[in-house]
């Protein structure tokens, strides 16, 4: 049993606290978040990007998604920490579980601070129901984390107007739009990607999320929440031209406690932390409209400026993955052998030779054999595999670059391969042709065409425990919504300028693990009496192994689209690269 537990367990029966939940999250509801911030991965030993933890007298569980079962099983290995594999059917979550398992009277402890408001509230009306108390001001990070990580408050600095497309002024305006239906106010930024965007501007407060700590509130006057003291002078002149007033990042609570005007005012409560609900709900001159922040949508919907960063950037991502596999297989018939780690280093490398990189924009997937088959393995200096050459590598990295964020993944064969691992590879490739030749009506939703990835493997009995594909900023986190190839999901249509990654897989524990992985932008075709019609525009330009294809398995439309790619691959990226990766190209851009 891990030391934290035990610490912790002291911390809750001083005050009386029968059970804590302790999410991975920070005051933003970012999906990556700073180290300060990974006390669930401090108290459970578990790493994913993805879980609950929740701690009782006499046991502990750790909530997670499909993406990381095999890892969270190796991870809480006697920690103390039972797993609960939340995206299984009938497994309870994490408050229904307590609500199940604790006597009436019980009182459950969060920091309301690293909960959303909609969810904090879900949870209460559930604890209520059985008698329990939620108490939303209980936070033991600091008790019992001795060396815990400061926050890194990075400079933050004004993106150039040729990357953004739009000035603050018109954003700001685009969104009052959205809001007037509703009769709407003002409205208060939560999340970090929503407050970059909107400001055009950036800083590094969260490793390889271009993001900076903040809040604003945009109304009759409009406040930046953030340390003053690190925006750079070209940014503060920015915001004095565009008056908007800066205030330290924790004032923000009391400013929201304290306005006098009455007004209706809006937050997203899905990324709305529950304290800024509660400094809103406590201030009778207001009146709260939640709804979901039309930031959300704006954002993903590419302008033409932001288009251009997108096409340039995956052109230059392209460039460096064909230089790095030319050297990477070279080294590889020369013998010389490299940890999964090592490649992570040297692919990173290799992109930061290109104009406009900024930084790496997740930590690299690299996954060797049976790393593979966890979803999101990530190599470490000190936990990696050693490649050899056989088997399957499969390889799932991305940039930020100046004015958008890539992510591309490859699965090559080394040496002897299997004819699973070759059908696996072919019927999950098959899934990725039938989508990226998607034609599609207006009003059509992403989660309306997963089965066109899913079809293949379904038609043999597989699946995949994640989404097919999802949104992604413009150098912002990789991950960004509304919109995600997952069936069942309630989005957005799809619209000219979503972009998306298109990355159907297979994942066999202990064996092996696949993936292919394109950006695609939605763009509009043609017109007739039945409405606009739409398709996806490829953005990624990196070889497909043709090794591990079986040809038998395929469509002559499918052989033919893997041709026509391989050649846009070759004429778009040949000239760009060194003689040693122009090689490599031509080898593996042959037709099949």
């Amino acid at each position: 049993m891990l030391k934290q537990l035990i610490d912790i367990r002291k911390v809750m029966a001083s005050n009386e606290v029968d059970a804590i939940i302790v999410p991975t999250s920070d005051c933003h509801n970012s999906e990556y978040v700073a180290e300060y911030f990974k006390t669930r991965s401090f108290v459970s030993g578990f790493t994913g990007s993805a879980g609950v933890a929740a701690i009782w007298n006499d046991g502990a569980g750790l909530w997670t998604d499909g993406r990381y079962y095999a890892q969270a099983e190796k991870q809480l290995e006697g920690s103390g920490f039972e797993l609960f594999k939340a995206a299984d059917l009938g497994v309870l979550n994490y408050y229904e579980y307590l609500a199940t398992i604790l006597p009436e009277g019980s009182t459950i402890g969060i920091n309301g601070a690293l909960f959303n408001a909609r969810l904090v509230k879900r949870i209460k009306e559930r604890f209520d129901d059985v008698g329990m108390i939620l108490n939303a001001d209980v936070d033991y990070a600091n008790d019992t984390w001795k060396n815990r990580p400061t926050l890194n408050l990075s400079e933050i600095y004004k993106l150039d107007d040729s990357l953004t497309g739009k000035s603050f002024n018109e954003k700001v305006s685009n969104i009052k739009k959205e809001y007037q239906e509703d009769k709407i106010d003002s409205f208060v930024v939560t999340e970090l990607e929503s407050l970059a965007w909107l400001f055009n501007m950036r800083a590094m407060d969260i490793d390889k999320v271009p993001v900076f700590f903040g809040y604003a509130f945009i109304g009759e006057e409009n406040v930046l929440f953030t340390e003053k003291s690190r925006i750079n002078r070209i940014c503060l002149d920015y915001l004095n031209d565009n008056q908007v007033l800066i205030k330290p990042y924790e004032e923000v609570f009391n400013y929201l406690r304290n306005i006098k005007n009455s007004q209706t005012i809006s937050i997203d409560e899905s990324n709305a932390n529950y304290q800024i609900f509660k400094a809103l709900s406590e201030n009778g001159n207001i009146t709260l409209k939640p709804r979901r922040s039309p930031i959300t949508n704006l954002k993903s919907l590419k302008n033409d400026a932001e288009i251009k960063c997108f096409v340039d950037s995956y052109q230059k991502d392209s460039i460096a993955h064909a230089e790095f596999y030319a050297w990477f297989f070279e080294e590889l018939e020369q013998g010389r052998k490299y940890t999964e780690f090592d490649l992570v280093e040297k692919i990173a490398d290799f992109r930061s030779k290109q104009e406009g990189y900024v930084c790496e924009s997740f930590n690299a997937i690299i996954g060797y054999k049976e790393n593979a088959a966890m979803l999101h393995y990530s190599p470490t200096k000190n936990s990696h595999s050693i490649i050899e050459n056989n088997s399957m590598l499969l390889i799932d990295n991305g940039g930020q670059f100046q004015g958008a964020s890539t992510d591309i993944t490859r699965t090559f064969g080394l040496g002897e391969v299997t004819d699973l691992e070759i059908s696996d590879f072919t019927n999950s490739l098959k899934g990725v042709i039938a989508l990226d030749k998607a034609v599609f009506l207006e009003g059509t939703k992403a989660s309306d065409l997963d089965i066109l990835a899913r079809q293949p493997l379904w038609n043999l009995g597989l699946n995949y425990r994640c989404g097919t594909g999802h949104g992604i900023g413009s150098m912002l986190s990789i991950h960004e919504g509304p919109r995600n190839f997952k069936y069942g999901l309630d989005q957005p249509k799809l619209e000219a300028g979503a972009v998306l990654t298109i990355e159907p897989g297979v994942y066999r524990d202990g064996m092996h693990g696949v993936r292919t992985e394109n950006t695609v932008i939605v763009e509009k075709i043609f017109k007739t009496e039945y409405g606009q019609f739409y398709k996806f525009k490829n953005l990624c330009f990196v070889p497909i192994d043709i090794n591990l294809i079986n040809k038998e398995l395929l469509e002559n439309d499918e052989i033919e689209w893997i041709n026509k790619y391989h050649q846009e691959v070759y004429n778009r990226i040949s000239p760009y690269v060194s003689e040693r990766a122009k090689i490599w190209l031509e080898k593996y851009c042959q037709a099949i």
